[in-house]
């Protein structure tokens, strides 16, 4: 994952079993990388307009490439899922997250899992947060973790209804 900082990437390797309303992961791996600064300079300019049609392809595609090979240095796994760069939110209108899925799944030859935020808003949410069902699932009724810049407040358990069980 890498977040509204666009400074890097967060790869975790992850041993997840059961399903719900009974889950349980360890996390066998870990590990952040950040952008070359070349690649960070191009994500800062991509939330910033004007940027062309050519520009955002081609950004599209070097953090998917540069996605690939970080994975590929993770241990082997059954499952990508990629949640991509934010470059623009504004919900309930729309959201975009880049990074070429393509690229993981050719270079892992494993499927990959994208567009989660997208997803999200077709159903009515908000695109984010995107972990109250998983923590509730994991941590139990009344345990949730918030991300980095996500006000605490943002996160309920009437979201979890709303947005992930519906």
């Amino acid at each position: 994952m890498s977040g509204t900082s666009a400074d890097g990437v967060d790869l975790v390797h992850a041993e997840i079993t059961g399903k719900p309303p009974r889950v349980e992961a360890i996390v066998t791996g870990s590990k952040s990388v950040l952008y070359p600064d070349s690649l960070r300079q191009q994500v800062l300019k991509a939330m910033r307009i004007p940027f062309s049609a050519q520009e955002f392809a081609l950004l599209h595609a070097d953090l998917g490439r540069f996605y690939a090979q970080n994975a590929l240095t993770m241990t082997k796994a059954d499952l990508v899922a990629l949640h991509g760069q934010t470059i623009w939110h504004e919900p309930p209108l729309t959201t975009l997250q880049i990074g070429e899925a393509a690229f993981i799944a050719a270079a892992l030859q494993i499927p990959v899992v994208s567009d989660f935020r997208p997803a999200d808003l077709a159903l009515g949410g908000q695109g984010a947060p995107l972990v109250a069902y998983p923590d509730f699932l994991l941590y139990g009724k009344g345990r949730y973790f918030p991300g980095p810049g996500v006000p605490a407040h943002e996160v309920f358990p009437g979201r979890i209804v709303k947005n992930s069980v519906e």
